[in-house]
């Protein structure tokens, strides 16, 4: 007669959960065809197999993310949001196929893939000196302060931003356009500051 301790039974029940975590996971089309393995181990080891590729499919999907990273650029209307949640997905494939990315390259990329609107923006953060060490999400909530700023001067630009009447802007809180004002003005003394 065998005798389970309580450790082994602990470790056959995180097996158990991880087995249907992984099965889960997987696409209904697959479900039979790998149910037959029994330890956790097994499972995982055909998974890798299965959809991870050989040495030169890797090589391929390492390539065509670097060439997509490289290449990364706002795509049409796409928000502040929108872009930076698109290159967090491709940086973390580039991570997760060991290909690592210097910060100051990861900022500089998200800053001039941005769309013409944030170019005032752009140049000042470019000129930071700690842009090196900020982390991308640090970097994306300071830009996103100027979300919506950003999107008014975006609206303005259009052809249709012409036909605002004078009613229209005599709308806008005298705080708000006070606020906007020294925002920019901000801007604008960063860059000379940065320049001497």
């Amino acid at each position: 007669m065998v005798t389970l301790t309580e450790e082994d039974m602990h470790r056959k029940k995180n097996d158990v959960k991880a087995r249907i975590t992984l099965l889960l996971s997987l696409p209904d089309e697959h479900q039979m065809r790998f149910n037959k393995y029994k330890t956790t181990r097994e499972l995982w080891a055909t998974i890798l197999k299965t959809f991870g590729g050989n040495e030169a499919t890797k090589k391929t999907k390492k390539n065509l993310l670097k060439q997509q990273y490289g290449n990364f650029k706002v795509e049409g209307l796409e928000t502040l949001e929108q872009t930076f949640n698109r290159l967090q997905v491709i940086i973390g494939q580039l991570q997760f196929m060991d290909v690592e990315i210097e910060q100051d390259d990861l900022n500089q990329k998200f800053l001039t893939s941005l769309a013409p609107e944030w170019l005032m923006h752009t140049i000042v953060w470019r000129k930071k000196s700690d842009l090196d060490t900020m982390s991308l999400d640090d970097l994306y909530n300071h830009l996103k302060v100027y979300d919506q700023d950003t999107a008014c001067a975006y609206i303005a630009s259009q052809s249709s931003g012409s036909q605002i009447k004078f009613e229209d802007i005599n709308q806008i809180d005298e705080d708000d356009m006070e606020e906007m004002d020294i925002k920019w003005n901000m801007a604008l003394l960063s860059m000379r500051v940065d320049k001497f």
